[in-house]
């Protein structure tokens, strides 16, 4: 628009406009192009996080800053169709992935468990996670077959549990042993496990609720993500739990037009009430998340402007005070970059 009413207002001959247009295109091009890659995130030593659009349940995979993968949870299975095969194993093929260092099964429903023999079957795993519930369901009983074909390390996680890939720490906040005494079932006995490198945290829940939220209140800490608990089923998620967490963003791995009628309005406007930047997969597709420690930022397909992702670059070269109103923009527009903040003060 500039370079336009440049040439409207100098009316300049035909030639000089034509440089002038070839300038104006130039000056566009590297801002929109080379800016970014002066500014944005560097391309090493980074934590990426992928959540996969599997449909109604959870697939979750982690990349650490040297290239080692942890993968949480593996999607549905039905008699048609097979997360695991469909779409978290090619998701690993594209990239030349032929292991995981760990698999980790927040719980044994199918959602959730459903894609994991496929992943085993295809994929060299060095160990998996879960909660070691027994549980009667054939996904269940073929999955520890799978893992036992495989020889592959198996271990029942519990509160207090810590893994350390690289500089990734991954760990275990719930169940406890003592809560799982109590057989409070399986969505609630979910692992909740805080991720955490450098300055970043995420807390992956599973498919817990209320009643595990309410007693790990007190306990968790600040996290700059939220993966929101099943689905956002109005049985978690409450206000408390959010103060608790002061999350910037939210995470929902959601089925389309599911039959559950997840998410929840309710939670979707308690997040909303508190500033919480929500990312869901009915609506954004995979979303990919990025960490240097310091910064993060989500990618997901929302479609911006061209004078939009101009604008959101400049909060990376001006002063916090004076590029506050246009990253409250880029924000809602969710353009990617966000600014992480230091665990001690979030």
């Amino acid at each position: 628009a500039s370079v336009a009413i440049w040439l409207a207002v100098r009316k300049p001959v035909l030639r000089l406009a034509a440089w002038r247009l070839l300038a104006g295109l130039v000056i566009i091009g590297w801002i929109s192009v080379v800016l970014p890659t002066l500014t944005g995130l560097p391309k090493q030593g980074l934590l990426e996080l992928h959540m996969l659009d599997v449909g109604q349940g959870d697939a979750i995979a982690i990349k650490t800053p040297n290239d080692r993968w942890v993968l949480v949870d593996a999607g549905p299975k039905t008699a048609r169709w097979d997360a695991g095969s469909r779409v978290v194993v090619p998701f690993f093929k594209r990239r030349g992935v032929d292991a995981v260092e760990v698999a980790i099964l927040s719980h044994g429903d199918a959602d959730h468990l459903g894609g994991l023999a496929a992943v085993l079957a295809n994929l060299e795993t060095g160990m998996v996670l879960e909660p070691g519930i027994p549980l009667a369901s054939h996904l269940y009983v073929d999955f520890l077959g799978a893992v036992d074909d495989g020889g592959t390390r198996w271990m029942p996680a519990r509160a207090g549990d810590t893994l350390l890939v690289d500089s990734v720490r991954f760990a275990v906040l719930h169940p406890s042993a003592q809560w799982l005494s109590g057989s409070p079932g399986v969505n609630e006995s979910s692992l909740v496990i805080h991720v955490s490198y450098r300055h970043f945290d995420l807390l992956l829940t599973g498919d817990v609720g209320w009643p595990a939220e309410s007693t790990l209140i007190g306990s968790v800490p600040w996290v700059e993500v939220l993966k929101v608990g099943h689905h956002g089923s109005r049985g978690g998620t409450r206000n408390a739990w959010i103060e608790a967490l002061r999350p910037a963003v939210a995470l929902i791995s959601v089925g389309r037009n599911n039959r559950y009628g997840h998410p929840s309005q309710d939670v979707l406007h308690r997040l909303s009430t508190a500033g919480v930047r929500v990312f869901r997969t009915d609506t954004d597709g995979a979303v990919t998340l990025r960490s240097d420690g310091r910064y993060y930022e989500l990618v997901a397909r929302t479609r911006t402007s061209f004078v939009e992702r101009v604008l959101c670059q400049l909060p990376k070269l001006l002063p916090s005070s004076v590029s506050s109103s246009i990253r409250s923009v880029c924000s809602r527009k969710q353009l990617g970059t966000s600014r992480a903040y230091f665990t001690t003060s979030h």
